[in-house]
């Protein structure tokens, strides 16, 4: 993913407004709105240049609050290996593909690496 992208809105008048604005090592990626059009779910990446890992937002439209839903927490998949043995690696956890569902839930896939 290249550092920099962020979402935008596009007016119907053809005005284009950036959403969620970026530094230059981070970046959005998987913007997702749900059927109401009143919230964009989104991965934000950390560091697009580096391992820093990637969580889930949701802004509101309306508003522009900014609510992040994951927290770079690793947890071992204890059904497939011994969730004792298992190490978290140095990279961030990457939390991608967020999927809006109704009352205002998020489904997504997290992957430590």
């Amino acid at each position: 993913m290249e550092p920099g992208a962020d979402p935008m809105l596009l007016h119907p008048d053809g005005k284009e407004e950036v959403l969620v604005p970026v530094t230059e090592k981070k970046s959005i990626a998987d913007p997702q709105v749900p059927i109401d059009g009143k919230s964009v779910s989104f991965a934000k990446m950390h560091d697009a240049l580096g391992h820093g890992g990637v969580d889930i937002y949701r802004i509101e439209v309306a508003t522009k609050k900014m609510t992040q839903l994951t927290r770079q927490q690793w947890t071992p998949n204890t059904g497939a290996a011994d969730g004792s043995k298992v190490q978290p690696s140095s990279w961030g956890a990457y939390n991608l593909g967020p999927c809006p569902l109704p009352g205002a839930c998020v489904a997504f896939s997290g992957a430590g690496v």
